[in-house]
This record gives structure tokens, sequence and C-alpha cells, in this order.
């Protein structure tokens, strides 16, 4: 008599499960679109929490300011974020989400160097405040742009993978500055913060056209 063969397990829900969640991720991980976005929301990260972080000791030691009132200006740059976000919502999908955010990117810019070259801290907190304003719309519309690049099958993973590696622009940036600034002085603050702005635009013109409003 031949031996009995062992039963061949059969594949459960489980097993199925997990091998579907594997080809999705295979799929995002191959999706360009993934890797450009994140490569936006990593310096647009960094840009917001570099700048909130460090601008108080900056207008403190640069610009001799008082430290009990110099502690108010980022709350400036927050409020200006959320009036962005309330009031450039409209006009940015209006007028079309990519060359919105462009022209924003250049205008932050501008103001980033006026706050860099203006040796005034009243022009330096209002300059900062609408910074703010301007860069309020760029979480929406990263996020708009992400929920058109992705097929919807994956897109709620292929989103949480865009932010689990943007958040590594909020840890990295500051952490860079504060160590370049350990050795050399706070003054490096501006050069950094022109650096990740540019960064920003730049990889933000690199993320796929997805339709006739984002381009």
């Amino acid at each position: 008599m031949s031996p009995k063969r062992a039963p061949v397990p059969e594949e459960g829900p489980r097993t199925g499960k997990s091998k579907e969640a594997l080809q999705d991720m295979l799929e995002i991980l191959k999706l360009p679109g993934v890797w450009l976005l994140s490569l936006f929301f990593f310096f647009y990260l960094g840009v917001g929490i570099t700048a909130g972080g460090w601008v108080t000791e900056y207008l403190v030691t640069i610009r001799h300011g008082d430290l009990a009132d110099m502690g108010y200006i980022p709350a400036g740059l927050y409020g200006g974020i959320f009036l962005g976000r309330l009031l450039l919502a409209e006009p940015t999908y209006r007028w079309g989400e990519r060359r919105m955010l462009l022209l924003y990117s250049a205008i932050i810019l501008g103001l980033q160097l006026i706050f860099w070259l203006v040796p005034n801290i009243i022009a330096n907190a209002v300059v900062l405040s609408v910074m703010g304003f301007f860069f309020g719309p760029f979480f929406a519309t990263g996020i708009s742009i992400g929920s058109k690049l992705f097929p919807k099958r994956i897109q709620p993973a292929a989103l949480g993978l865009v932010f689990v590696l943007a958040q590594a622009g909020g840890s990295l940036f500051p952490s860079i500055t504060g160590v370049i600034a350990g050795r050399v002085g706070v003054q490096v603050l501006q050069p950094i913060l022109v650096g990740l702005i540019v960064a920003m635009g730049i990889s933000w013109a690199l993320v796929p056209k997805v339709s006739k409003n984002g381009d």
C-alpha cells in the first residue's frame, strides 16, 4: 500500500487577505505619484515645522527681540495658516490647484526673502503671518490631488504611506537646523527656509497632473 499523503491545508480567508494586502502594497510602491507627493509633503512639513519651531529663537538672538513678546509671533504664522485654509480654498480650486500652489510658493519665497533681509521685528511678524496665509491651502490641496491621483481601491493605504514618509520631513529638518545652529548660530534658519521653500515648489511641480482643474 502506498503511504497516504498529508492533506494540503486550504487557504483560509486570512491568508487570502494577507496576499491581497501585500499585492496592494507592492502596487502602491510602484506608483511614481506616491513618491512625488510624499516628497512634496516632506518639504511642506519641513518648512512649516522648522519655521514655527525656530522663529522665536531667531528673533530673540538675531533681531534682539524680547522673549516674552517674540513668543507670540509663531501664533501669527499659525493664525495665517488657519485663515488661508478658509479663504483661499475656493479660489485655489477655481483657478487650478496646480498653478495656484506654484503661485503661492513663489509668493512665500518672496516673503521669506523679505523676512531675511529686512531687520525689523514688526515687519518680520507681519510677513510671517502673510506667509502662513498663503501656506494655508497646501495641505488640503495636496490631499485633493492625492484623492484623484490614486485608484480608490488603494487610496487609503497610499495616502497613509504618503503621510508616514512626510512626517520624516517634519522631524528631520528642524533637527538639522538645530545641529547647524548649535555650531554656527541660528542665522542659518533663513537660508535653510529658502532652500526648503524652493524644494517644496519644485516637488509640487513634479507631482503628476490628474485633471483639467489640477493644471
